[in-house]
């Protein structure tokens, strides 16, 4: 997995909630603020902010796929 920020991004601009679960290979290019309970897809790139909890994301770039 690779967790990075862009350039001219600050200390603390990735923020990640508790209980969230990585694919592997998944990727995080921030700056970007995941919610709680979040399930990030095998290969997934997320660059926006994931806001809603309990969900999950796949895809280039990752978008919600169902609630669980």
């Amino acid at each position: 997995n690779i967790i990075g920020a862009r350039p001219g991004s600050r200390d603390g601009d990735i923020i990640i909630g508790s209980n969230c679960t990585l694919g592997a290979n998944a990727v995080i290019i921030g700056p970007v603020n995941i919610a709680d309970s979040i399930q990030i897809g095998a290969c997934a790139c997320v660059v926006n902010n994931i806001l809603e909890s309990n969900i999950s994301v796949v895809g280039v770039p990752a978008k919600p796929t169902f609630s669980r």
